[in-house]
């Protein structure tokens, strides 16, 4: 509120000065009042200079452009043949209340007291009646000023303490709050936020974003902005709970939830763009973690655990979807172990178990990747071979059962004829013509044939 009655106090008074120097070079000649048109000209320069770089100016310098102005616009009221130049002293002093802190400042107030004795004193070291009606009304308008200085002062006091709650709060955030000024450059940082670029905020002050991360790179190959807070800034996309992968100076990578905006002005100027960004590094990885473990253990409700092929369930699953779901043809292998029973008398469960899983290594190594080869149960195995007919259904059945004779298993010279074999019974449909349990009838009733007429044989189902 104090800005905006400043920057009103200003225009107010380079109009009246501009309004004086239109008049002054209408009425008068310069030759006839040259010091006053040197001093209305340093004061509009002044007043432009004040405008457009006040802002970088510390307080002392504040302070000393204050009283140099105070100086010049005595001099005018002093050589100026006309009394309407007065209003530009209760200006200026109206200005010097609204922009500075009177109650924290009694020694300006001293100060700016003896520029009015002095400048009005120095008048030719004339002490006239009319010099010492000015200092009269100096001295009242100060007291008059500084008063409402100390109004004021108690006013921006209060604005002073919620500025310190709001500093206390930035700083407890937990969240990296940052802002960038209309050029880019960083000009508020948190505590979180130093934690994001690894190095002290002053040293983090006025540089870029994207030097301070992405090694000055503005924009990446595919021509995207590096910086989500530039990117808001110059184009005005905005951003919010966006999360992005971070590469910090250190070379350590976080991941955060990003949301920016800009911020505007009074009359909706543009001051710069604001970015929160809240850690999600432990999250994402506690989220990876549990995906991965949910994925585990969805594999592990579909698998066997001896061999790792799929399970019985998933097999009558997969095996109805392919039969009467999907529009294509579909083959069914039942696959059992020749003499295991015997095998297992002769050389023990636990080398029985190695058998059953190097054979499903081998039958797995001679099918497609989206074939469906099951544990059965036992000694059994089943493969699903959807898209195939009964002619290619065949060829990979005696592709499996020329696979495991000619492996070699250990024990395998104590069964009969010395070889551990397969015996494999075979059926395929259309999808719709037959059920699932009806295909699966099929391919186990061939395989019983070719078990009770001689094994390791591949049987057609009739």
């Amino acid at each position: 509120m104090r800005e905006t009655i400043a920057k009103r106090i200003d225009k107010v008074t380079f109009a009246v000065i501009s309004a004086l120097y239109v008049n002054f070079l209408t009425r008068y000649s310069i030759s006839e009042h040259p010091m006053l048109f040197i001093l209305l000209t340093a004061a509009i320069l002044n007043l432009v200079i004040y405008k457009k770089y006040i802002r970088t100016f510390s307080s002392p310098a504040r302070h000393a452009f204050y009283i140099y102005q105070l100086i010049i616009l005595n001099f005018v009221v002093y050589y100026s043949p006309s009394q309407f130049v007065n209003i530009l002293l209760f200006l200026h002093l109206l200005r010097f209340t609204v922009g500075t802190r009177l109650k924290a400042n009694y020694p300006m107030v001293g100060l700016y007291m003896g520029t009015f004795l002095i400048t009005t004193l120095v008048h030719d070291n004339h002490f006239g009646s009319d010099n010492f009606g000015w200092i009269l009304l100096n001295l009242s308008l100060m007291y008059i000023f500084a008063f409402l200085g100390s109004a004021i002062g108690d006013y921006h006091q209060g604005y002073k303490d919620l500025a310190r709650i709001q500093e206390c709060l930035l700083q407890q955030s937990v969240s990296g709050i940052q802002f960038i000024d209309r050029e880019g450059k960083n000009r508020i940082l948190n505590s979180s936020a130093e934690a994001i670029y690894k190095m002290p905020i002053k040293k983090a002050y006025g540089q870029y974003d994207y030097d301070l991360i992405y090694g000055g790179r503005k924009f990446d190959e595919q021509g995207r902005y590096t910086s989500l807070i530039t990117e808001t800034l110059e184009t005005g996309k905005e951003y919010q709970g966006i999360e992005k992968e971070l590469v910090l100076p250190s070379g350590e990578k976080k991941v955060y939830a990003v949301q920016t905006f800009r911020v505007y002005g009074e009359y909706g100027e543009i001051l710069g763009a604001m970015g929160i960004y809240r850690d999600v590094t432990e999250n994402k990885i506690l989220h990876r973690e549990l995906e991965n473990a949910n994925a585990e253990l969805a594999r592990l409700t579909i698998t066997d655990g001896l061999t790792e092929l799929y399970n019985y369930r998933y097999f009558q699953y997969r095996l109805k979807v392919e039969v009467e779901q999907k529009k294509q043809s579909v083959a069914l292998l039942m696959i059992d172990v020749d003499f295991f029973k015997q095998y297992n008398d002769i050389h023990g469960h636990q080398a029985g178990d190695r058998i059953l899983k190097e054979i499903a290594r081998v039958i797995k190594e001679n099918v497609r990747s989206e074939d469906v080869v099951a544990r059965y149960g036992g000694e059994e195995f089943a493969v699903i071979l959807p898209g195939v007919e009964i002619e290619e259904g065949l060829e990979v059945a005696e592709r499996l059962r020329s696979a495991v004779e000619c492996h070699y298993f250990e024990g395998q010279e104590k069964l009969p004829y010395g070889l551990l074999t397969i015996s494999i019974g075979i059926a395929a449909c259309r999808t719709g013509t037959i059920s699932a349990e009806g295909l699966l009838y099929q391919a186990d009733t061939a395989l019983y044939r070719g078990k009770t007429s001689g094994r390791n044989q591949v049987v057609i189902a009739s």
